[in-house]
Order: C-alpha cells, then sequence, then structure tokens
C-alpha cells in the first residue's frame, strides 16, 4: 500500500532557492528586511506582517512511513512599510518565524509520540495537525497582544527569551523527517 499525505500545499523544489518564495527555517538563516517582498498594506495599521506556516507531507509505503515537517516564510505575502524598518521591529517579525518553528517542533513531537496503521495514518495525521495549528493560532495572537506588536520592550525581550527556551527544549525535534513503523 501507498499513501500520500500533503497538508497546506505541496513544496516546489524544481526552482533554485533564491527563486522560491518560501524560506525554509533555520538556526542559520536570520530574516532581513529584504526577505519581505509583498505589497505593504498601507490601510493596515501594522508596520510589518510575516506570514508563515507549517507544512507537512506523508509518504507510507508498506510497513513504513515518512513523515517531513516544515517551517516556512513566505516573501511574497510578508511586508514592511518604509517607516517600519528598525531592528527592533525585525527582531519581532522574526519572533513570529521563531514561533512557527516551535510549533513544527512540536507536530514532530506529537507524531514521533503516536502510533499509526495504515488505516489511521491520515486521519490521525489530520488531526494532531489541527490541535498543533490551533494552539499556534493562539500563540501567535498573544504574542501580538502582549508585546503590543514590539511597542513594549519588555514584554518584547521576555518573549525573545521564551521562544528561544521553548527552541531550546524541542531541540530533539528540529529535524524535518520524521520516519517510523505502521502498525497493524
Amino acid at each position: 500500500m501507498t499513501l500520500s499525505v500533503t497538508s497546506f500545499f505541496a513544496l516546489s523544489f524544481d526552482k533554485p532557492a533564491h527563486e522560491r518564495d518560501e524560506i525554509y527555517w533555520s538556526p542559520d538563516k536570520i530574516l532581513s528586511w529584504g526577505d519581505f517582498q509583498g505589497t505593504p498594506n498601507y490601510y493596515c495599521g501594522y508596520s510589518a506582517i510575516t506570514s508563515s506556516g507549517i507544512e507537512y507531507d506523508c509518504k507510507a509505503n508498506g510497513a513504513f512511513f515518512t513523515i517531513n515537517v516544515k517551517s516556512e516564510f513566505y516573501k511574497k505575502e510578508s511586508w514592511v512599510k518604509v517607516n517600519g524598518m528598525d531592528s527592533v521591529g525585525l527582531k519581532h517579525e522574526q519572533g513570529h518565524f521563531d514561533i512557527s518553528e516551535v510549533y513544527a517542533r512540536k507536530f514532530r513531537k506529537a507524531v514521533s509520540e503516536t502510533s499509526f496503521s495504515s488505516l489511521t495514518i491520515k486521519y490521525k495525521l489530520k488531526n494532531l495537525y489541527a490541535v498543533n495549528m490551533n494552539a499556534w493560532g493562539y500563540e501567535e495572537e498573544l504574542y501580538d497582544k502582549e508585546t503590543e506588536h514590539h511597542k513594549n520592550m519588555a514584554k518584547q525581550y521576555l518573549w525573545n527569551e521564551r521562544i528561544a527556551l521553548e527552541l531550546n527544549a524541542l531541540k530533539n525535534y528540529s529535524t524535518s523527517t520524521i520516519s517510523g513503523v505502521l502498525h497493524y
């Protein structure tokens, strides 16, 4: 039996990295304002918007499965207004991308701790993904609310520390690929 499940959207690896819209999260990749290539919404009260997502792809063949989970930043959907290009704002936007990686790791952890069969893998993955996405959305809203979109420097500092601690606590789930055996 061969099963293939993709959530969010399919990866496009056929383009060179510099032509892709996505930036995959990496501890070595720090966002720059040049990564924000979308058109600013001047009717919006924010000075910048980070668009990011968590994608997974599952392939099952026979008794084995492989799941790839990636945290992505979407360059053409992320934007900044000229008057918002400061280092504090950029660190705040990096925080959004880092939070998406935290939740990618939480999803990988949940997947690693779940037993799958060929009959349940699709349903269980969709359920785990939905729960994770809901929690991630809540955390994103809380981040903006508490930091007042980076205007509250003390709260921003605390969040920067919190995000770094969460990434470190989940370092065992930093590898994008999870492989396992399907149980019957």
